[in-house]
């Protein structure tokens, strides 16, 4: 499962789950404040939560778009030159009502998760992303 994200001219980018969520990490990390997202135009349910967390066409706004580059522009410096490999999740495993848990086993730098050439280009396009204004994400 990922997060595809569009903007007002179209424009998509993917994340995967687990670098949406870093990304999100990184960004807090070095200064964003989240604003919430603005609920998405069909929505019928009750109060919106402002989460970045599901993929129901939901709002960032261009503002806090704009915020989160900023802080991903002051990561930058941080991240890893070369690329470190990050140890696969192991999870428990569930029950019928449980979902498997992933299992802790270090703690992992938030910025070893974009290390690498790779790493740093995925999120200077993203930072480009985020310049270009607001996106859904779907």
């Amino acid at each position: 499962m990922g997060f595809d994200l569009i903007n007002h001219s179209g424009e998509e980018f993917r994340w995967d789950m687990t670098f949406w969520s870093k990304a999100l990490q990184l960004g807090e990390k070095y200064g964003w404040k989240q604003k919430g997202t603005t609920m998405p135009k069909d929505y019928e349910g009750g109060t919106w939560s402002g989460t970045y967390w599901e993929s129901s066409h939901q709002i960032v706004e261009a503002e806090d778009a704009n915020n989160l580059a900023d802080a991903l522009e002051k990561s930058i410096e941080f991240l890893p030159k070369e690329e470190i490999k990050i140890p696969k999740l192991q999870f428990t495993k569930g029950s019928a009502t449980e979902l498997p848990m992933p299992i802790v086993t270090e703690e992992i730098p938030i910025e070893n998760y974009f290390s690498g050439p790779g790493g740093l280009e995925s999120i200077k396009e993203f930072i480009e992303y985020c310049r270009k204004g607001s996106f859904e994400i779907c």
